[in-house]
């Protein structure tokens, strides 16, 4: 029988670069410390963790050992597996902590328990904390589980997070118990149990926040899709719910509500709260459709944000946008009188750059009746001067 987990479709809330490192320096202890793939004799009697060599160190060390390229392989893709996501919602400095945590309490329990003094060696006491950790915080994530019974029955399986979690927990409870009556199988089961346990009591007490099932489909829905912009408003809400923090989530949010035609209150004050980075920081295209959209049906933002919105669309030729945004900006009264300036003299440069001179004739004279000592005087009477002798030709 056979049950290998081969993907996941529960991507971390930020890059794990802790998770990155972790493998990275499993894989270079792994070349220094063994001769053809096989670890040498020296190295597990000195660094590996047993009931007559348990210190710190040798809890340590021993969690970067490994005794071949397939113990290798195996820990590292449970620690991809896992441990990103739990990095991710954790953040780096938790998921450390958890991660030695685990690797400590996986030595002392098979240390107590298994009544043998063994030499153990290997990530995945640690690696099972993770395990342990998704299972509190991903209980409903969708696993994709390869599975072959019998020769004959092979195939693959979306399986829950909670499922794979207690399947694993309880064959090792299970291959533990008779390892105690027995010779046992050489692997450290009561390691993978405490490690565990305390996977799933850390992120407890940190109070880390937990998917539901909701955020769960919401999260597969995404690793199908590949874009936020596929989702539904019900689906980015579940994901905003998880990851409040996340201006990308509020523009995504608060597009597709205007793709489906419901503009909640609720999206539009999370789009308003992250406006001032979207404006300046967000994908131009997505910002320029949305702000344009809301412009359009009314609804005032920040004028300054409309501004910045406005003035990379005319970088980026969205001239038609930037005009709805400047207008936008003219009729809003909480606009500042610096930017209801900026607005007018912006007008009348866009009409004049796209050849509509009695437009932008209207704009330059309504700027020298409001501001006749602005910053920009002598730009728009050099442009009217020109505009001007152009209609007499």
């Amino acid at each position: 029988m056979i049950l290998f987990p081969y993907g996941h479709k529960n991507p971390p809330d930020r890059f794990p670069a802790a998770s990155v490192i972790l493998i990275a320096f499993n894989i270079i202890v792994f070349f220094l410390t063994t001769d053809y793939g096989f670890i040498r004799k020296e190295m597990v009697d000195q660094w590996a963790v047993s009931r007559s060599n348990f210190s710190p160190i040798t809890i340590t060390t021993a969690a970067f050992l490994h005794a071949d390229p397939f113990h290798l392989l195996g820990n590292m893709w449970f620690l991809f597996l896992f441990g990103f996501a739990v990095e991710g919602r954790l953040k780096t400095p938790k998921f450390l902590l958890l991660y030695a945590l685990a690797a400590v309490g996986s030595a002392a329990l098979e240390q107590i328990v298994s009544g043998k003094d063994v030499p153990m060696i290997g990530a995945s006491g640690a690696i099972m904390g993770l395990m342990g950790a998704a299972l509190f915080l991903f209980p409903f994530a969708k696993i994709k589980v390869f599975y072959w019974f019998f020769i004959v029955f092979a195939g693959t399986w979306l399986a829950p997070m909670w499922g794979i979690g207690l399947l694993y927990f309880g064959m090792d409870v299970f291959w533990g118990t008779i390892g105690m009556v027995g010779d046992g199988d050489g692997v450290a089961h009561f390691a993978h149990i405490g490690g565990c346990i305390v996977g799933v009591i850390v992120p407890l007490l940190m109070r880390a926040r937990r998917d539901d099932a909701y955020v769960s489909e919401a999260k597969a829905a995404l690793t199908d899709y590949q874009n936020l912009s596929a989702l539904t408003p019900h689906q980015l809400y579940d994901l905003v719910r998880m990851q409040p923090e996340d201006p990308n989530l509020a523009l995504a949010w608060m597009g597709a509500e205007l793709t489906y035609q419901t503009v909640s209150i609720e999206a539009l004050e999370h789009f308003k709260k992250h406006f001032k980075w979207i404006a300046m920081e967000g994908d131009l295209r997505a910002v320029g459709s949305v702000v344009h959209n809301l412009a359009h049906q009314g609804y005032q933002l920040n004028p300054g944000g409309m501004m910045a919105v406005a003035a990379r669309c005319e970088r980026e030729s969205m001239g038609s946008i930037a005009f709805v945004l400047y207008d936008q900006v003219l009729r809003n009264g909480q606009s500042s009188d610096h930017d209801r300036e900026l607005a007018t003299f912006r007008l009348a440069n866009l009409h004049e750059r796209q050849g509509d001179r009695h437009t932008s004739i209207y704009f330059y004279q309504q700027y020298l009746n409001q501001w006749p000592l602005g910053s920009m005087e002598p730009a728009v009477k050099n442009s009217l001067r020109k505009l001007n002798e152009m209609g007499f030709r």
